[in-house]
């Protein structure tokens, strides 16, 4: 009693929920009047054949040979049969009918008369060779000799001729093909050259075509202060050469502006001095030719 005390306890004590159910209670239960209409409730089962799922029916992976066990027994005494005999035939008969009436023939043979005629056979080999070894000494000694002769030979002293026979090759030999590399560099000079030129060219052809707005100021003011007692022709010889002294103070500061005195030198530092004239000349005959 004092044990189911303490049970009872350390039940309230780990689940109070528990303890406080009737222990003479059953937790399970069926619906009311189950067992009485459970006999009914099968036959109608039975009776509208319901289907119980089962495990599927699968084939066995082992089976026999057809007619095995038809043939069983006599295969068990053909086996008892042939360890019970006396004689190999009679075993062989009783193991595999099918060998034991096989001819016995040897499948290997040789032509009839082989053994006898052997001996005659070989000694005519022999003589057949003797009499081509007397031929081949007759009609020449030169084949007959070819047979004790070695066929691959060098010429007499070839090995201590060899090292000279080298040297004399190496040192008559064609030297190299030496192509020169300084053509593309040449031709990149004179392009920068000629680029360096024609940029001056233009710009000189278009200072001398354009004249700046800055110059008619000066002109018109020279106009105002000139005198009615100056004839027309000191005026047009005063303007020409006004026109040129202002022309070549203006190429001046254009080609300086563009080009650098130092980079000039670097690019036709490779280009000799007459070929620059010429190209000179031209430029300055094209020059006329447009001006003209």
């Amino acid at each position: 009693m004092t044990n189911r005390i303490t049970i009872l306890n350390e039940l309230k004590e780990s689940s109070p929920v528990l303890a406080l159910q009737d222990p003479f209670r059953t937790p399970y239960q069926v619906p009311q009047g189950y067992f009485e209409s459970l006999p009914g409730l099968l036959l109608d089962l039975v009776k509208q054949n319901v289907s119980v799922s089962t495990l599927p029916v699968t084939a066995t992976p082992f089976d026999v040979p057809q007619g095995y066990f038809d043939k069983f027994a006599d295969s068990m005494l053909s086996k008892v049969r042939a360890l019970e005999s006396g004689s190999a035939s009679e075993e062989l008969a009783a193991l595999s009918p099918l060998l034991q009436k096989l001819n016995r023939n040897n499948l290997y043979s040789v032509p009839e008369g082989y053994f006898e005629e052997l001996p005659e056979n070989i000694t005519d080999g022999a003589k057949a060779i003797e009499l081509v070894n007397e031929e081949l000494e007759n009609l020449s000694p030169m084949m007959s000799s070819l047979k004790n002769k070695n066929v691959y030979t060098v010429p007499s002293n070839y090995f201590e001729r060899l090292p000279e026979t080298i040297l004399e090759k190496a040192s008559n030999g064609k030297s190299a093909k030496v192509i020169s590399i300084s053509f593309a560099r040449k031709i990149t000079r004179y392009a920068a050259a000629a680029a360096v030129a024609g940029l001056i060219f233009f710009g000189g052809w278009q200072l001398l075509n354009t004249r700046p707005m800055t110059e008619i100021g000066p002109v018109a003011d020279n106009n105002k202060v000139i005198p009615s007692t100056v004839s027309d022709t000191e005026i047009l010889k005063y303007l020409e050469n006004d026109n040129s002294t202002e022309t070549e103070t203006a190429v001046v500061p254009a080609a300086s502006e563009e080009l650098n005195p130092d980079e000039m030198k670097d690019m036709l530092a490779d280009i000799s001095d007459e070929e620059l004239q010429k190209y000179a000349e031209q430029a300055n005959g094209a020059s006329t030719s447009l001006n003209n």
